[in-house]
C-alpha cells in the first residue's frame, strides 16, 4: 500500500478484504510476507485487518518477521496486532544444535567436517543457519579446510593465528591494535578498516588488517609521526 496512505482508512481496509474475498471465491488464496518488520504500516494495517476475518474464507497468512521487532516502533505493532488475531499460530525456529551445523557445513565441503569445528562454528553463528552459511563460505573462499580439527577455541585457535586470510571479530582486531572495540566498530562504518560481511555481522581478514596498519605506518613515516589510532 503506498506510504502517503496515513493509518490505512477503514473504508480502503473494507474494500480491500471483499477484493480478497471475492478473489478467494475463485481459488485459495496464500499472502506471503518475508522481512515482515521493514513493511510500511498501511500494508501491515491491512493484513491485521484480514486476518480477524478470514476464519471463514480458504485464505492464508504466511509472515516471517524478526524476533524482537527490528524496525519502527508502529511497525512493531502492527506485528503484534496479527500475532494477536484469533487462530494465528508463532512458529519460532530454533537455533541450529552441532550436529545440524556440523551437517550444514558438510554442504561446503567434500571433506569430513570435524565436530569440533561445527561446535566452534556453531559458537561463532549462534546457530543461525544464514550465518553458518556465510562463514562457511568465506573460510572456504579463503582456502580454509572446513575438516580441520581444532580445540573449542578452534577457529579462534590456531586457525587466526597462523592464516593469513583468518576473520577475526572486533574484539580481536582492537587487541591486535591496542584500542577499544568500539573505535573499530566506528572505523567499519566509516569505512576505514576493510571489513568482510557475513549477514548483519562484521568481520576483519588478518592478512588486510596488517596490510591496513602497514599503510598507516608508512604514511606516518612521511610525516614523522608515529601510529596512534585516533579515539
Amino acid at each position: 500500500m503506498p506510504d502517503e496512505i496515513a493509518a490505512a482508512p477503514a473504508g480502503m481496509l473494507h474494500g480491500l478484504y471483499w477484493l480478497v474475498a471475492n478473489v478467494a471465491d475463485e481459488a485459495p488464496v496464500l499472502f506471503v510476507v518475508d522481512d515482515a518488520q521493514w513493511a510500511d504500516e498501511p500494508s501491515l494495517r491491512f493484513l491485521a485487518y484480514l486476518g480477524r476475518r478470514i476464519y471463514s474464507l480458504p485464505v492464508a497468512l504466511l509472515i516471517a518477521a524478526r524476533t524482537p521487532d527490528d524496525g519502527p516502533a508502529v511497525t512493531a505493532t502492527a506485528l503484534q496486532e496479527i500475532r494477536a488475531s484469533a487462530g494465528a499460530r508463532r512458529l519460532e525456529p530454533q537455533a541450529l544444535d552441532e550436529r545440524a551445523v556440523q551437517g550444514l557445513l558438510s554442504n561446503f565441503t567434500e571433506g569430513t567436517v570435524e565436530a569440533t569445528f561445527a561446535t566452534a562454528c556453531r559458537e561463532a553463528t549462534g546457530g543461525n543457519p544464514f550465518l553458518v552459511g556465510e562463514l562457511a563460505r568465506s573460510l572456504r573462499d579463503a582456502g580454509v579446510p572446513l575438516m580441520a580439527i581444532v580445540t573449542r577455541e578452534g577457529v579462534v585457535g590456531d586457525l587466526r593465528s597462523s592464516d593469513p586470510n583468518a576473520l577475526l571479530t572486533a574484539g580481536e582486531v582492537a587487541r591486535m591494535l591496542g584500542v577499544t572495540a568500539a573505535w573499530v566498530y566506528a572505523q567499519s562504518r566509516s569505512g576505514t578498516i576493510p571489513t568482510v560481511t557475513l549477514g548483519r555481522y562484521r568481520r576483519y581478514r588478518r592478512a588486510a588488517i596488517k596490510s591496513w596498519v602497514r599503510g598507516l605506518e608508512d604514511r606516518s613515516a612521511g610525516n614523522g609521526r608515529g601510529v596512534a589510532p585516533t579515539t
